[in-house]
């Protein structure tokens, strides 16, 4: 697991707002479970994850900001969150989501 910057094109976004590499997201989420959480053999790591308020953004086939449902709707996202999302799309010239509006 390892610290990601703006600059990649597929990351993992934390609720404290770090940027984590998201490249391969299941192996990634799969790795920030046991390193960070202590959890082993998740069945849907990247469900959990998400579950857990962690974001994925990635542009890498197609432009999108996997999370949770309602997560705008019931503002469970971070400042920081919102934060790394409007650095993410700014950097990568994509669409800034509704909650931006």
């Amino acid at each position: 697991m390892r610290l990601a910057t703006v600059d990649f094109r597929a990351v993992w976004v934390s609720p404290d707002g770090k940027y984590y590499d998201g490249d391969a997201h299941e192996n990634r989420a799969r790795e920030i479970l046991s390193e960070l959480y202590g959890m082993d053999k998740v069945v849907w790591p990247d469900d959990k994850l998400e579950k857990l308020g962690w974001i994925r953004l990635t542009s890498n086939l197609m432009w999108e900001i996997r999370m949770n449902e309602g997560y705008f709707n019931n503002r469970t996202i971070t400042q920081e969150q919102l934060d790394c999302i409007y650095d993410w799309c700014l950097k990568h010239n994509k669409v800034l989501p509704p909650i931006f509006d």
